[in-house]
């Protein structure tokens, strides 16, 4: 009975942990976004400080609600041989406010652009989330084109290597024609480990933003090409991208009512105020006995008050508050503006890399064509073998080129969808 418990024990820990963790998960450029809101951690965080905010909302209807306060005492004395006092007091306090000078409703104000501002925020940092994430994306999938590349270049380094060797067999070509073969089969192999390399290192960057386990594995489906239909990122509005300068605006804005604020603490607070207080004293007297007195005593009206102790201070305060607010609408138009000028020129960009990857398409078919025929007249001792090798250097690097276009076209395309919110 313990021999099978042992076995079962074995086959749980090799077999059931194992395919537990074994996660895959696939990935296409469609889904980045909802894995990002409901798995980047730089996103939650941004959504917690929006409720957060949201908590101290409503600040100027609490204000209006009676500060009540409760109290209570109870204490013996008793000096020399006078009669002990034993005596307590019971009462309620409470001030209801009127008029604050209207600086309740701004500070609701200020407490309501605060979570204007956060939600702002949280969006921009999914824009920059999203960018860096799709950037990551295409990258993983250039990388993943780029191992296919070379291990076909490898595969037709080694059948030029055979044919070299049947040459010098022979006796048609010097024995010196494999080398060239050789040492570049040597240097394919070298950069195929870095890039398998740097895949994996991309891989692990994809993981950690879109907040998925180390043991995820990431499978891929999407076809590695660029898109023509561009309608959406061809002539964004500005306010497409209106929500990347518009925290730096609504700052200015609170400056600007923080500003008045602070002026208006020089106005008068008036506050209703009602007190009932409850006070119960008794002496011992000894054999005469004792003396109970009871006081009860009531108090309503109103209390002004008015404080001027700070009053140069803070008009100093209010005074550099207006010129932060100034010099955060100067900023914010001056992002404006900076910012649809990259826009016009990432678009600029993106027209001139989709018409590149047409072009470098065109050029693969003729180095393939003079590969080709470059191949057929080694075999007939027209070409050697650095011709030939030179043929298959730029029939890689032509194919290389355009998955790199085709990676620069992709990475800035998704730049503009992110600053333009999609």
């Amino acid at each position: 009975m313990s021999n099978c418990r042992f076995v079962f024990i074995i086959l749980f820990w090799g077999f059931g942990p194992a395919q537990l963790s074994a996660q895959d998960v696939a990935v296409t450029s469609d889904k980045i976004r909802n894995l990002l809101e409901t798995k980047n951690g730089r996103i939650a965080a941004a959504k917690a400080e929006v409720e957060s905010s949201k908590e101290q909302e409503g600040s100027l209807s609490r204000s209006f609600l009676p500060s009540i306060e409760m109290f209570g005492s109870k204490q013996n004395s008793k000096a020399g041989s006078e009669a002990e006092v034993k005596s307590s007091d019971f009462g309620v306090e409470a001030i209801f406010n009127v008029f604050n000078g209207g600086r309740d409703a701004l500070k609701d104000e200020i407490r309501s652009l605060e979570t204007l501002r956060r939600e702002i925020k949280a969006k921009r940092i999914t824009a920059d989330e999203l960018s860096d994430a799709r950037a990551i994306y295409w990258n993983l999938l250039y990388l993943r084109e780029k191992v296919g590349l070379l291990k076909s270049a490898i595969e037709t380094n080694k059948q030029n290597l055979n044919s070299a060797q049947r040459r010098i067999r022979s006796g048609v070509a010097a024995n010196s024609d494999r080398f060239e073969f050789e040492i570049k089969e040597t240097d394919l192999k070298s950069e195929l480990a870095l890039v398998e390399g740097e895949l994996v290192t991309e891989s692990n960057k994809f993981k950690v933003i879109i907040g998925l386990d180390d043991r995820a594995k990431l499978t891929f489906s999407e076809p590695f090409t660029h898109s023509h239909d561009d309608a959406a990122v061809s002539n964004p509005s500005a306010s497409q991208y209106e929500f990347l300068v518009r925290e730096r605006e609504l700052l200015g804005r609170q400056q600007r009512l923080s500003a008045s604020d602070y002026r208006r603490s020089l106005w008068p607070k008036l506050d209703l105020f009602a007190k009932y207080n409850k006070l119960s004293q008794r002496q011992d007297t000894g054999a005469l006995g004792s003396q109970t007195k009871n006081r009860d005593d009531a108090q309503f009206g109103v209390s002004f008050s008015l404080d001027l102790a700070d009053s140069l201070q803070l008009r100093r305060e209010a005074n550099a508050l207006e010129k932060e607010a100034a010099a955060a609408n100067m900023l914010s138009e001056y992002e404006r503006r900076e910012i649809g000028a990259h826009l016009a020129g990432e678009i600029a960009q993106l027209k001139i890399l989709h018409d590149l990857v047409h072009e470098a398409e065109q050029n693969i078919l003729r180095a393939e064509r003079y590969y080709q025929i470059t191949q057929s007249e080694y075999t007939r001792g027209v070409k050697n073998s650095p011709d030939v090798l030179g043929a298959a250097e730029k029939l890689f690097d032509i194919r290389h080129n355009r998955i790199k276009i085709i990676k620069d076209f992709q990475v800035a395309k998704s730049h503009i969808l992110s600053k333009i919110g999609l």
